[in-house]
């Protein structure tokens, strides 16, 4: 169920839920309406009464898709690199792309993680975004 609330203007590209031991935590993206709007990409974590913990910004692109992993301890985004962030907001890794990412997943028991680009091109990465595969 989600609590009402009030929201930055923007849209919502991706949400992701979980829940950890006594703590649900929502990671969410809000991304740009348009460049010209002055809204820029913001990725929210907020907890289990939508009150926003941690918001950041940065992103050369709109975070496209997140994904937390089964633990429910990393989370994964995409937007112009594949990110890594903890349950808490901290970035751990950034792995670059030649092109920008849209879609991901986690593989392989959480261990690897999958991209594809709106190149059409398929990304395998480790969980220190380190870039094993790419297949155009």
């Amino acid at each position: 169920m989600v609590k009402s609330t009030s929201f930055l203007p923007g849209c919502f590209v991706s949400l992701a839920c979980q829940c950890n031991g006594q703590v649900n935590k929502t990671g969410t993206v809000v991304a740009d309406k348009a460049k010209e709007e002055g809204i820029e990409s913001l990725l929210q974590f907020w907890n289990a009464d939508c009150k926003i913990i941690k918001s950041l910004s940065g992103s050369k692109a709109e975070y496209r898709n997140i994904r937390w992993n089964k633990d429910g301890t990393l989370l994964a985004t995409v937007s112009d690199a594949m990110r890594l962030w903890t349950n808490d907001g901290q970035l751990l890794y950034s792995g670059q792309s030649e092109d920008l990412l849209w879609g991901i997943d986690w593989v392989s028991e959480c261990k690897n993680i999958i991209t594809t680009s709106e190149k059409g091109n398929i990304n395998l990465w480790t969980a220190t975004a380190e870039l094993l595969n790419k297949i155009p």
